[in-house]
């Protein structure tokens, strides 16, 4: 059994990760959110929510132990991001990581051009 932390489990994408691996795997889930309040009901049998911030390296290295997979869905500066988790990565020798990112477009204006660049 596959033992897999998912990073940001509150947002949009974490929540939907988190309802395939509970119907198409065995695999057993660490929820990690700075608001894990938000994540019930927990199914405790096979997760486990842990609260913390991905930019404190304390947290993820403590959510990381006995880990095998790292699922990170986040938003925000994310090479500050992918740093740490990384860095937790390589004290722990965990090796897998599934990354996903979300860039939003340049909100536009109504002659087309990008607001910032007008």
């Amino acid at each position: 059994m596959t033992k897999i932390v998912i990073i940001g489990a509150t947002g949009s994408v974490g929540r939907v990760a988190r309802q395939l691996f509970l119907e198409k795997t065995n695999d057993e889930l660490t929820l990690f959110s700075r608001r894990p309040d938000r994540l019930k009901p927990i199914d405790s049998t096979r997760e486990v929510a842990v609260s913390g911030d991905v930019m404190n390296a304390s947290d993820l290295d403590k959510v990381i132990l006995g880990q095998d997979v790292f699922f990170a869905s986040l938003t925000g500066n994310l090479g500050k991001m992918a740093k740490a988790i990384v860095g937790s990565m390589k004290r722990a020798e965990v090796n897998r990581l599934i990354f996903i990112i979300f860039r939003q477009k340049t909100p536009t204006s109504r002659n087309g051009k990008g607001i910032a660049n007008e």
